[in-house]
């Protein structure tokens, strides 16, 4: 066979070849560390990636789509993600566009929290410093051959977790020192 022969666009599809194209990925973050390690994390996954440092880059970025995710800082300078979620899906619903699915990046894990991303339209939440699995889990449930299936089946509803203790009270009372240790311990 001719080695540069061209591969025939109607053969079937081998499970080694991806049928998919990329995801397109639209990072909103403004810390440069922050931005690298999930930019870095999205390019691993096979994603293509743009970003924004504020809110209002991402609003104006958001517009220049298409997008299939967009991963939003929610505290930023400038305008907030929260702001940003708003404006983009005040867009979508004038321009008459499905909304994109937008992912909350945030330390704060608390229920006031999660219920302002719910209702500024936001679609799930990714607790800061990013997991890899839980970004691997986000990348999926939002991957474009699943929007379909997506409308069909309700989204799980945004919850906001326990954080869990950074340390633990030690299991017995610290002894006190005696007399003679405090005297010799300079303060």
């Amino acid at each position: 066979s001719d080695a540069n022969a061209t591969a025939d666009p109607n053969a079937p599809t081998t499970p080694t070849q991806s049928p998919e194209r990329p995801m397109r990925v639209l990072l909103v973050e403004d810390n440069p560390v922050n931005r690298m390690v999930a930019g870095r994390l999205l390019s691993r996954c096979g994603c293509l990636v743009t970003e924004a440092t504020d809110g209002e880059a991402a609003v104006e970025r958001a517009a220049s789509g298409p997008w299939d995710l967009i991963l939003m800082d929610c505290a930023m300078p400038i305008m907030d993600g929260i702001e940003a979620t708003r404006r983009i899906r005040a867009a979508e619903r004038t321009a008459g566009r499905a909304p994109v699915p937008i992912v909350a990046l945030t330390a704060n894990v608390f229920q006031e929290s999660v219920d302002e991303c719910r209702e500024a339209g936001m679609d799930a939440h990714l607790t800061k410093p990013i997991q890899t699995r839980a970004l691997e889990d986000a990348l999926a449930r939002f991957a474009p051959s699943r929007k379909s299936a997506r409308a069909h089946t309700s989204l799980p509803a945004l919850e906001a977790k326990p954080v869990p203790p950074l340390f633990l009270p030690p299991a017995e009372p610290i002894p006190s020192f005696s007399p003679e240790t405090e005297e010799a311990v300079p303060l």
